[in-house]
């Protein structure tokens, strides 16, 4: 992991632990990361999907 840059200093990026001791922060962060992933699946989806629509498309109209 790359140090960021703050003011002249150094300072390394933390994230927080699945271990973290109040539970809901970790309860919290678990949904977070579910929802991050959710939400790639689904870009991934819409991009597939515009493909696929544009491909009909072109076919379509060099028929």
């Amino acid at each position: 992991m790359e140090p960021e840059e703050y003011d002249g200093e150094y300072q390394m990026h933390e994230e927080l632990s699945t271990e973290f001791h109040d539970p809901l922060i970790r309860r919290l962060h678990w949904l977070i990361r579910a929802c991050v992933k959710m939400l790639a699946i689904l870009m991934v989806l819409v991009i597939f999907l515009g493909v696929i629509d544009v491909c009909y498309i072109l076919y379509e109209h060099l028929k």
